[in-house]
C-alpha cells in the first residue's frame, strides 16, 4: 500500500480549499433557506405593502 500517496491526497491544500468553500456555501444556503427566508421574508413583504419600508430595500436585501 502506498502510504505517502494516500497521505498526500488527504493533506492536499487544494482539496481542503474546495471542502471549506463548499461546506461554507452549504451552511450559508441552509441558514438562508431554513432560517432567514421563512421567518423574515413574510414580514418584509407585509412591511413593503404597508409602505413601512421601501421596495428597493426588499429587492436588495
Amino acid at each position: 500500500m502506498n502510504q505517502p500517496t494516500f497521505l498526500r491526497k488527504i493533506f492536499n491544500p487544494r482539496l481542503w480549499g474546495y471542502g471549506l468553500f463548499w461546506s461554507w456555501n452549504l451552511i450559508f444556503l441552509a441558514f438562508v433557506l431554513l432560517g432567514f427566508a421563512p421567518r423574515l421574508l413574510p414580514e418584509m413583504l407585509q412591511a413593503v405593502r404597508a409602505d413601512e419600508i421601501p421596495t428597493a430595500f426588499l429587492a436588495y436585501a
